[in-house]
């Protein structure tokens, strides 16, 4: 089973490059496409109701020539995702106009696999002792560690750093999503080695399966008495969110700043063809301990106040108990 979160930045990353067609986009490939985009929603989509009325209204809109006579594939793909987006009130929705392919590039390569790699140091862009007893990290991604296994060396090297802190601060006001294993992989390091703690259910839609994420061994020293503070924005989104819903429900860390942007679904990627790709939600979060999870709502942190004030805050109180 495939587990993407929805990475948000890719649809300014991704969805609005390429050179946009000015004459009209032939109707037949649009039926085409929005048949393709039609399906998958009916059969895919987390929630089975909502992918059905999905591929009902895009059908019906098809029908009525709405999709006809866009000048150019980003227009279309607006227009769709902007469609799908009504119905669902899901964040994760993108309609993706794909970049033209590269001379010896893999055209089933998925766009969102140039994003992760654009990415510095395997998103740990930022990492700080301050007060020398605080680790912080500012994190605009959680790197899928499938993608390339020294994103757990740069976890490992991290937290490594940390090893003699007190307290460590993870500012996610600027994570977008990124992947539940990393998830995983850093909360592992905040309890006792050997303990297992369960984080979190994901039902899957395709295959009508849940499966189940734990913490697991680590390749360095546990932090079990490290003090954990989570840095949150209303920009924090996806694999971000789950995050910081997981440490708050087990009360293992200190949520500072905004309310979360709330996306709560899984997503992969469906290639259409050279032109177009769907970020699919294909599963959901199902939080252990709540039942439920944050879509729609987003995670509300202990602490309220701005963004650009989390860390200074953050920062007050850790000094204030120290």
């Amino acid at each position: 089973m495939k587990l993407l979160f929805r990475i948000l930045l890719i649809c300014s990353l991704v969805s609005c490059n390429g050179n946009a067609q000015k004459a009209s986009v032939d109707n037949e490939y649009v039926k085409q496409i929005v048949e393709q985009i039609s399906d998958l929603y009916k059969t895919e989509y987390t929630f089975p109701d909502k992918g059905k009325e999905v591929s009902s209204v895009l059908i019906s809109n098809l029908s009525k020539g709405v999709y006809f006579n866009h000048n150019s594939y980003d227009s279309l793909a607006s227009s769709l995702r902007q469609d799908i987006f009504n119905i669902t009130n899901d964040k994760h929705v993108q309609v993706i106009r794909r970049k033209p392919i590269e001379k010896n590039k893999d055209p089933q390569q998925p766009s969102v696999n140039e994003f992760f790699k654009s990415i510095k140091n395997y998103g740990f862009t930022n990492i700080e002792i301050i007060d020398d007893t605080i680790g912080y990290v500012k994190m605009p991604v959680f790197f899928p560690i499938r993608m390339d296994a020294k994103a757990k060396d740069a976890a490992d090297d991290m937290m490594k750093r940390f090893k003699t802190c007190k307290t460590i601060i993870f500012d996610l006001t600027e994570c977008r999503g990124g992947d539940p294993e990393m998830i995983s992989y850093l909360i592992s390091y905040l309890y006792p080695k050997g303990k297992k703690v369960h984080l979190n259910d994901f039902y899957y839609r395709p295959s009508n399966s849940t499966m189940s994420s734990y913490t697991d061994k680590v390749a360095g020293t546990p932090l079990p008495k490290v003090k954990v503070y989570v840095l949150t924005s209303g920009k924090t989104f996806s694999a971000g969110e789950e995050f910081s819903y997981d440490l708050k429900q087990l009360k293992r860390a200190t949520l500072v700043g905004e309310v979360t942007g709330g996306g709560a679904h899984t997503v992969e990627p469906r290639i259409l063809d050279d032109n177009f790709e769907l970020m699919l939600p294909t599963g959901r979060a199902i939080n252990p301990i709540t039942k439920t999870n944050w879509e729609g709502k987003g995670v509300k942190p202990h602490v309220e106040t701005s963004s650009d004030e989390a860390l200074d805050k953050a920062l007050e109180i850790i000094r204030k108990v120290s």
